[in-house]
């Protein structure tokens, strides 16, 4: 039995051997470019393995509590499902899971136990398929924390693919329905901050969840940078910003200048537990702006314009904060008028000329 780490196309990997069978599982890490950051990744990655190396010896030899090793599927979603959101997945496909399904021990649970199941939701619910790929994702993350807690060594999940969904467009701001929301006020103090943060994020690309964690602290003026730990990875990333930002920044500054390096930079945004939605979408509405304004819209118009500035894919990876290049490969459908470029690059083919001749 043993735990080896194993890179591949600078992914890192956990490749485990234990009673004459071998597999891989994906530790989420990549390695960096950057030799300072390549030492904390690898370091990380170690980390991962000796955890992974204990938990083995750990259920092997008895040493964890049996009763949690054969915890069935049901109560290991109940435990895992405390202090979650009711629109959490997990907690709204569990009705799915005990109608299309018996109770079963984590441990026995298989690849076909999976695929069963997701064929299960896709023919017997009535549910979407981007619905049942969401349940179906939600059990893939609780499986591999579960063989991080070591109640099961291998993830059932693993290998067995995802459920097909059709393509879904992302929409997009044009630079035009950017100046046409700044220059269309929204009414009270949250509202003014929303604002702020939302233009922000079109220039970087942030998500909601980065914009509130967002302090004084991160920003760099001298460097035209930001770092923070993006909150969906927990991933340190350093984002060079545009001047326009970097001036944006400057105006918020002076409007608070007794900050500290600890304030946030979107207050009440950061703190607010109101549903800010809303406000987007009437101030959208106001501004004339076609699509349904929303956080992560944002996002998609930073990632799009990129790409049709003549960015490539993988610089826009990494600016994203993106894991998988395939993630940022779906911002690529919508960036028409690269494609028209591209068609215009064409040399004429002379067949006008010809038909003339013939006529």
């Amino acid at each position: 039995m043993g735990v080896k780490l194993w890179i591949n196309r600078n992914k890192i990997y956990l490749s485990i051997y234990i009673g004459g069978k071998r597999w891989r599982e994906s530790t989420g890490l990549t390695v960096s470019p950057n030799k300072e950051q390549n030492k904390a990744v690898m370091d990380m990655a170690e980390i991962l393995r000796s955890k992974k190396e204990a938990s083995l010896v750990a259920i092997s030899s008895g040493l964890i509590d049996p009763a949690f090793v054969k915890i069935t599927l049901f109560e290991y979603v109940k435990k895992e499902s405390e202090g979650k959101s009711k629109k959490h997945p997990l907690i709204k496909g569990f009705k799915w899971l005990e109608k299309l399904t018996q109770d079963i021990k984590m441990s026995s649970i298989t690849s076909k136990w999976f695929e069963d199941y997701q064929r299960a939701l896709l023919e017997k619910t009535g549910l979407a398929a981007k619905t049942c790929e969401n349940y179906a994702s939600a059990l893939r993350a609780l499986f591999k924390k579960a063989v991080r807690d070591g109640v099961i060594v291998k993830d059932p999940s693993d290998g067995v693919k995802h459920i097909p969904c059709p393509e879904s467009i992302k929409e997009f701001l044009m630079p035009e329905d950017i100046r046409k929301l700044a220059a269309e006020p929204i009414g009270g103090i949250l509202g003014a901050d929303v604002k702020k943060a939302f233009l922000f994020a079109c220039c970087t690309g942030l998500r909601i969840s980065d914009l509130k964690s967002l302090r004084w602290g991160g920003v760099s003026f001298e460097k035209k940078t930001l770092t923070k730990i993006q909150q969906k990875t927990k991933r340190a990333v350093y984002l060079p910003i545009k001047d326009e930002a970097i001036a944006f920044l400057n105006l918020l500054a002076e409007e608070n200048p007794n900050r500290t390096d600890e304030d946030f930079i979107f207050p009440h945004v950061a703190t607010t537990g109101t549903n800010m939605n809303q406000y987007l979408i009437e101030w959208g509405k106001r501004a004339g702006v076609r699509q349904k304004i929303g956080w992560h819209l944002a996002r998609h118009t930073h990632a799009t314009l990129l790409l049709e500035s003549g960015a490539d894919l993988y610089t826009v990876q990494k600016l994203l904060g993106h894991t998988k290049i395939s993630t940022t490969a779906q911002y690529t459908q919508v960036t028409d008028r690269k494609k028209k470029e591209a068609i215009d690059l064409l040399p004429d083919y002379g067949i006008v000329t010809d038909t003339e001749k013939e006529i």
